[in-house]
């Protein structure tokens, strides 16, 4: 009795077939899951780097098919604010380069919480991992022997703030300016219709002593955004530029502009695209200053974060610890000249709207 060859080479050829897809599959997924085991962040230590590289592959093996989630890094060990910053960007740089999409909180996304802890001996950092009503658990050890800080120790930034002004009805922006009398200061407070001025002898117990209104002609905006430039002496708000010599009033006039140009800084901090930033003037040695708030939205506190960049190629890194607000940071704009910017605050316990110059300085 002959037998066919045909239905075993039929045979032969699905497994071959099936043997091709399932290399390609797994390459693909080498591909997608498995970005090397380069350091994610020149500014960690080695032993941070494979951690922050296992945490990540966790993930990745946990997510299964899910490939948005979010991330939240909370730090109660003696780790700094801006060491754990660090390490929360470089779980987010893993993520990005294994395809994960990072989104805020949501119930219909999965939840990455990540909490830095330690023992004696090490830091114990804990993932929990959300989805689907269940809840996994991943915990590494990374040990603190050789695990220098995160941050270079020739530069660190300490931030500090000064309370300038404050009111119950919102104001856009402020400036202190020397008055025409020596013996006593300039406060020019930018409220959505009318510059308010103030003087001082001692710059801390303000007196009225004149208002400028603002006219224009198309009901403001629902969220006015307003500036003072105390180097030229122009005041923006909404589609209005009053220009003049700030510290003479009698001589400020305001008009309608077409279209005001909102200058930001061009500089990327991952994860912070939403904030407010400021560049402030005085570099710290040879490494720019960058000031930027958090992502919440204006329902929450907020904070506001010092940054070093020493290449316009890289990344911004914390440095030194956030400065705590009491409610959201609503504007950041940088003061000439200073190592500082002018924020203002909307704080939730008093629902006051406050003015406040935070100062960065360098320490080694």
């Amino acid at each position: 009795m002959r037998f066919s060859r045909r239905p075993l080479l039929l045979l032969h050829a699905f497994l071959v077939t099936c043997f091709l897809a399932t290399t390609a599959v797994s390459a693909h997924a080498q591909t997608a899951e498995q970005p090397g085991a380069q350091p994610v962040s020149p500014q960690l230590p080695p032993n941070w780097n494979e951690a922050v590289l296992s945490l990540a592959a966790k993930f990745a093996n946990l997510a299964g098919h899910t490939r948005t989630i979010s991330l939240d890094v909370k730090n109660i060990s003696s780790l700094t604010a801006a060491d754990a910053a660090v390490i929360r960007q470089s779980l987010e740089t893993d993520l990005t380069r294994r395809r994960f999409h990072l989104a805020q909180p949501s119930q219909d996304e999965a939840q990455v919480i990540v909490t830095l802890s330690e023992n004696v001996d090490d830091y114990i950092w804990v993932a929990q991992f959300h989805a689907d009503s269940s809840d996994r658990v991943e915990i590494i050890s990374v040990s603190k022997t050789n695990a220098a800080s995160a941050n270079p120790p020739t530069a660190a930034l300490v931030l500090e703030k000064k309370l300038i002004w404050q009111r119950p009805a919102p104001f856009l922006d402020f400036a202190i300016l020397a008055a025409p009398a020596a013996s006593a200061s300039m406060l020019v407070v930018l409220e959505p219709d009318r510059l308010a001025y103030y003087t001082s002898a001692d710059s801390s117990t303000w007196q009225p002593s004149q208002t400028i209104p603002i006219p224009h002609s198309t009901p403001w905006p629902r969220d006015p955004r307003g500036s003072i430039d105390p180097d030229t002496g122009e005041v923006d708000v909404a589609n209005v530029r009053c220009t003049g010599n700030l510290a003479e009033p009698d001589k400020m006039q305001c008009a309608p502009q077409a279209q005001l140009e909102q200058l930001k800084p061009r500089i990327k901090i991952p994860g912070h695209e939403e904030s407010e930033m400021a560049l402030v003037s005085n570099p710290c040695g040879d490494q720019s200053v960058v000031l930027s708030t958090g992502n919440d939205d204006w329902t929450q506190p907020d904070s506001i974060q010092g940054y070093l960049l020493a290449n316009p190629d890289q990344d911004p890194r914390a440095s030194g610890d956030p400065v705590p607000m009491d409610g959201p940071v609503i504007s950041l704009l940088p003061e000439p000249r200073q190592s500082a910017a002018r924020a203002i605050v909307h704080n939730l316990k008093t629902g006051n709207y406050e003015g406040y110059v935070i100062t960065a300085n360098c320490a080694h």
